[in-house]
């Protein structure tokens, strides 16, 4: 049976499987969540939450979702298997 691609099914984060992009959107991950911790640095106020210290609470809880995800999906195993885990795992038991 022939298939015929239809842009309405497509999944829109399929382009998150190539390395390439999957990279930028980590880098794009990392610099979002950076200027959030800075900008939570440097308006801190000791009375109230800001608007800046929500939003990284907003940020840090979704990136938890996420990884709890990955776990649910992958199990332990594969989840714990990424190259600083197993790094880690080799240094740790060679002491």
């Amino acid at each position: 049976m022939l298939m015929m691609f239809h842009c309405s099914r497509r999944d829109p984060y399929c382009r998150l499987r190539v390395p390439k992009y999957l990279k930028v959107y980590e880098l794009f991950f990392l610099a979002v969540f950076l200027a959030l911790y800075y900008a939570v640095l440097v308006k801190r106020d000791m009375y109230y939450v800001t608007p800046e210290e929500i939003l990284l609470m907003l940020w840090l809880a979704a990136f938890a979702y996420d990884e709890l995800g990955q776990y649910i999906d992958a199990g332990l195993t594969l989840y714990t298997t990424g190259p600083y885990n197993h790094t880690s795992r080799t240094q740790n038991s060679q002491r």
